[in-house]
């Protein structure tokens, strides 16, 4: 596994907090960052970010039991949040709240007033 402190993209990010919710399989992990995102992420940008995700420790994966019988309709693997991807996140929303609110004193959010 490859961990370098390169900080996560946006469609990362999304991934993390998808993550926290609960672990999800690739397909309904795909669904749900399109719904997020109010629109369809390629799949090849969705598993080229969800794969940096794994290879850097944020998300980790988990196989099915092997005396599981693979079923249609339900995820063999599924996609957790790993601790190191929890701690990244919660810094992530961190900085992102001290940003809203720094932007929000200087009144250069859009709609406010003077």
């Amino acid at each position: 596994m490859r961990k370098t402190s390169r900080a996560p993209s946006g469609l990362a990010l999304d991934l993390l907090l998808l993550l926290f919710e609960r672990p999800r399989g690739s397909s309904d992990l795909s669904d749900a960052v399109g719904v997020l995102r109010g629109q369809p992420v390629a799949l090849a940008t969705f598993y080229r970010h969800l794969q940096r995700a794994v290879d850097q420790g944020w998300v980790e994966l988990e196989e099915p039991p092997s005396s599981a019988p693979p079923s249609p309709g339900r995820p063999g693997r599924l996609y957790r949040l790993s601790g190191g991807g929890e701690r990244l996140l919660r810094s992530g929303v961190e900085r992102q709240r001290r940003r809203l609110a720094r932007a929000e004193a200087l009144g250069l959010l859009a709609g406010e007033s003077r």
